[in-house]
């Protein structure tokens, strides 16, 4: 059986910002079970009209839209993968932010 950690493998050593394609359906699979844990949409986007049409939820209450939840992964996985992951380096190479969200 397949685990959740296994989609985010691939960011192990260092993350690479065109992998998005890999690991995006199943974050936001995740990330719509946190917001609607008995819902069946499978992206944010729909999730996010399902519970504001037929929910009734605030604006403020709505998981993230899939752009936004790309550009909040991609700076996470830079910090984590660039920044942190080099951090006993003494000379590390950190890539530019500007492709990271």
């Amino acid at each position: 059986m397949e685990t959740s950690h296994q989609h985010f493998v691939p960011w192990v050593p260092l993350p690479d910002s065109r992998a998005t394609d890999k690991w995006m359906q199943p974050l936001e699979r995740f990330v719509v079970l946190l917001y609607d844990r008995t819902s069946t949409e499978e992206g944010v986007n729909q999730a996010r009209k399902q519970l504001f049409s037929k929910r009734g939820r605030v604006i403020d209450g709505l998981c993230p839209e899939q752009a936004a939840l790309i550009q909040h992964n991609n700076r996470a996985a830079y910090q984590a993968g660039h920044c942190w992951a080099q951090m006993m380096t003494p000379a590390p190479e950190i890539q530019s932010p500007s492709e990271w969200g």
